[in-house]
């Protein structure tokens, strides 16, 4: 057997090209294979731009902050709109006992009793004998939970100043009459005598 001399491989050829065919292959291999080597690591964020980013984090969850804290205090001023535009609240301002609300006088059919509420319409009907003034409180007609006011026609010279003035929206009226019932509903009729009061600008 040949003995192996120093710088050589078994086959004969030098050791440095042996190493360098290895290398070239190993690189084929990968290069086939799809692989990828780089000495070089990934580019990092640089101090700089860590700062920048975290700066408009910040920026946004302030702003969205801002955003939620109006958005709170316009649902909580909506929410003490609502409160204040309901029936009781309005009464209460007014003076109003909360037991004159038109919704609860039903036990009061056949008495002399006060009846208020925000006027909601306001119609003659020409064609009817007397030419019948109606003045719905609480809710239109037809239907059944209103209190209605008629003033007939004779009678118009003595409620025109209110019927004008509660004609035009945002009007409360307080009735005193005597109370029954036509057609189910309730109704005050001129014709018994009426005392009324009138708010004007009422939301």
């Amino acid at each position: 057997m040949k003995p192996i001399e120093d710088g050589t491989t078994m086959t004969g050829r030098p050791i440095w090209t042996s190493l360098s065919l290895g290398l070239l292959a190993a690189a084929l291999a990968c290069s086939l294979c799809g692989c990828h080597y780089s000495s070089n690591p990934a580019p990092s964020k640089s101090k700089k731009q860590e700062t920048s980013t975290s700066q408009s984090e910040d920026q946004y969850w302030e702003q969205r902050q801002r955003e939620l804290e109006r958005e709170q205090e316009a649902y909580e001023e909506e929410m003490r709109r609502l409160e204040e535009s309901t029936p009781e609240a309005i009464a209460e301002r007014l003076g109003i006992p909360q037991s004159q609300l038109w919704y609860n006088v039903g036990d009061r059919i056949g008495e002399t009793c006060t009846v208020a509420g925000p006027v909601v319409d306001v119609y003659q009907a020409k064609d009817a004998n007397g030419m019948p003034i109606f003045i719905d409180i609480g809710a239109a007609y037809p239907s059944n939970n209103r209190v209605t006011l008629v003033v007939w026609g004779e009678h118009y010279d003595d409620f025109a100043e209110m019927i004008n003035a509660v004609d035009h929206g945002g009007a409360w009226l307080s009735v005193t009459s005597y109370l029954e019932v036509y057609e189910g509903s309730l109704q005050m009729n001129s014709d018994n005598g009426c005392d009324y009061t009138w708010w004007t600008g009422v939301g």
